[in-house]
């Protein structure tokens, strides 16, 4: 498979986030409670929602590296990814916007 090309971006740009993912939800889940209460007090949809979030912005990495090294194509299709996944991510978590 060619490095430069929008496939190869896009299938960093699926890694990254799920693998982020778990990496973030475990970092909640080890230093919160073991009540089931939030690490910052928060409930518990604010962890997933940070969680996710913070997983799609770990693509600012290989967007970057991509950037370096002129891999214009493969950081189009990475970029593709992180707009289908802010898209999923709105949509999931719309109706917890503004309920604290």
């Amino acid at each position: 498979m060619q490095r430069n090309s929008v496939v190869f971006g896009m299938l960093y740009g699926v890694a990254f986030p799920i693998i982020g993912f778990f990496i973030f939800r475990l970092f909640f889940q080890m230093f919160s409670d073991q009540k089931n209460e939030s690490l910052f007090g928060f409930e518990s949809m604010w962890d997933l929602r940070t969680a996710c979030l913070l997983a799609i912005a770990m693509c600012i990495i290989p967007v970057q590296l991509f950037r370096k090294k002129w891999m214009y194509e493969a950081m189009r299709g990475t970029m593709i990814v992180v707009g289908v996944w802010c898209i999923v991510w709105f949509i999931y978590f719309k109706d917890t916007f503004m309920n604290f």
